[in-house]
């Protein structure tokens, strides 16, 4: 689906949806929870009392099944899980700081924002309580990506001093050129420019992301490839404050 037409579910029942209940993770649009709450009522959705089926220290799931009246005495019904993990690797559900956890409201939101999801005939999307999912994903991803390249010598002309965890390293914003010609690489200079073009974190991921993108760095030498993704790093964290925690407003 696209956002006109997840638009157009909440404007045919009259509920309010603004640019602030969705956005777009990894080509996937995520809808808010309260959003997915207010459509709930809308369309009088109504749940079984939900059940679980595993309960361990690290691990939560549970059924949820809902019911949505369609008129003339009919009824349709979906069911779904939520899933919670925590504390090992693959976790899709963390708490940083001081936070406080919650784990058994976090599943049976996942849970319940599923099959709302699917008695409203929005298929395709997510509730942004999965997005710890997506960025568990994410980091996967990378990992794997990085994993090839984890134990090579890098050039003998590349700076290898360790850069501060804060700032990204001198070779970000390098344009690495042939060096016979003196040309620059036209793949890393498109690349380069469409990370500076881009206008939002959500734009710098799902480009550093896409496959297309990805098949482009493994072709590329060492130098450029570390140097394209520090430069996006460094775009994340300076112009988007990316990585930065907040403190808590007082009450």
């Amino acid at each position: 689906m696209d956002a006109s037409e997840i638009k157009k579910v909440f404007q045919d029942h009259s509920v309010p949806f603004s640019n602030d209940d969705y956005w777009k993770v990894q080509q996937t649009y995520v809808v808010k929870h309260k959003a997915l709450e207010r459509l709930a009522g809308a369309l009088k959705i109504t749940f079984d009392d939900p059940k679980m089926m595993v309960q361990k220290d690290d691990s939560l799931v549970m059924f949820v099944r809902g019911y949505r009246p369609m008129g003339n005495d009919q009824v349709r019904t979906e069911w779904s899980i939520g899933e919670v993990s925590m504390g090992r690797e693959g976790a899709n559900y963390r708490v940083s700081g001081k936070q406080a956890g919650y784990p058994w409201a976090m599943v049976e939101k996942r849970a319940k924002d599923r099959v709302i999801l699917k008695l409203a005939g929005l298929y395709g999307l997510y509730s942004e309580d999965e997005a710890d999912e997506f960025k568990a994903d994410s980091i996967r991803l990378a990992a794997q990506n990085d994993k090839g390249s984890a134990n090579r010598q890098p050039p003998p002309a590349a700076n290898t001093a360790e850069a501060p965890q804060d700032e990204a390293p001198a070779t970000a914003d390098a344009t690495p050129s042939d060096p016979e010609t003196g040309e620059v690489d036209p793949v890393y200079a498109d690349l380069h420019g469409r990370i500076t073009a881009a206008d939002s974190i959500n734009k710098i991921t799902d480009l550093m992301l896409d496959p297309k993108t990805q098949e482009a760095l493994a072709a590329m030498t060492e130098e450029a490839r570390q140097g394209l993704r520090a430069f996006a790093t460094k775009r994340l964290k300076q112009d988007f404050g990316w990585g930065k925690k907040t403190e808590p407003q007082a009450a």
